[in-house]
């Protein structure tokens, strides 16, 4: 047999016929039944299964009315946290002015000294909240969306947080985390930043990150369904590359942009 043969061969073993997919440790996945409780089933095939991307939608849950709930628009994302992030912004900037003795020694020394106004401070501080997302994006996705599950029970974890899109990448309701997910997580996220920065800065640079993943969510979206313009473009063929080159799947983890795949020595 040649080696065409074999990569046909391959191939077939991951095919879905009939909503059915055989996979190589004997089990048959149910495409049309809901995937959660079959993740164990795939056992050690894990993450060979998911490389192994399909065109086409995943179902999640046996239930046609879970199953509707599960779906998530991506606009969402923007409507909800480019309002908050601005909200933040503008905090930051009423703390700075109307509570000016309870500014950080930095900020005071900034304000006074080189007289930097207030409101350039929040700006500048929500710049740097939406750089620290980009840095966030590319270390969540590089160490904690790919990870290796230690054995079959941890699958659906991993397939609940990121396994899902690289099994059906082209899914656009299931792109985004739902509002009930992200809401949640973000305000974990609100008091670390609370807890970890000064008085009003802490606003600002929040405000920025949150900026930073409704960008980041947007444009995963535009990249797999709508990459007008250069820079989507660009979005569009490092992704897609790393969702469908084996090569790269372990690689090319930034999305909104791949500065820190260049730093870090994964951009190749």
């Amino acid at each position: 047999m040649d080696s065409s043969d074999k990569h046909s061969d391959k191939r077939r073993e991951w095919s879905v016929v009939n909503h059915k997919q055989l996979l190589p440790n004997g089990y048959v996945m149910k495409w049309d039944e809901g995937m959660l409780k079959q993740c164990e089933s795939v056992g050690e095939c894990y993450h060979e299964w998911i490389d192994h991307p399909k065109l086409r939608r995943v179902r999640m849950f046996d239930s046609d009315f879970v199953e509707a709930g599960s779906f998530t628009p991506w606009w969402v994302v923007p409507c909800l946290y480019i309002p908050w992030a601005l909200l933040e912004l503008d905090l930051s900037y009423q703390d700075f002015t109307h509570s000016v003795d309870r500014q950080s020694v930095i900020v005071e020394w900034l304000h006074t000294q080189l007289h930097i106004p207030f409101l350039a401070l929040s700006l500048g501080l929500f710049l740097n909240g939406w750089v620290l997302w980009t840095l966030f994006e590319y270390f969540v996705h590089k160490h904690a969306f790919h990870w290796m599950p230690p054995n079959a029970a941890w699958n659906l974890a991993h397939f609940v947080g990121h396994g899902m899109h690289h099994l059906t990448p082209t899914d656009e309701y299931r792109l985004v985390f739902p509002p009930a997910v992200s809401f949640s997580l973000g305000i974990v996220m609100r008091s670390l930043f609370y807890l970890i920065f000064p008085f009003a800065v802490r606003s600002a640079m929040f405000g920025g990150f949150t900026l930073g993943y409704a960008c980041y969510e947007s444009v995963h979206y535009l990249a797999h369904h709508c990459p007008v313009g250069h820079y989507l473009q660009e979005r569009f063929k490092h992704h897609s590359a790393h969702h469908f080159n084996p090569r790269k799947q372990d690689k090319l983890f930034g999305v909104s942009t791949q500065i820190w795949d260049v730093a870090f020595g994964t951009y190749a």
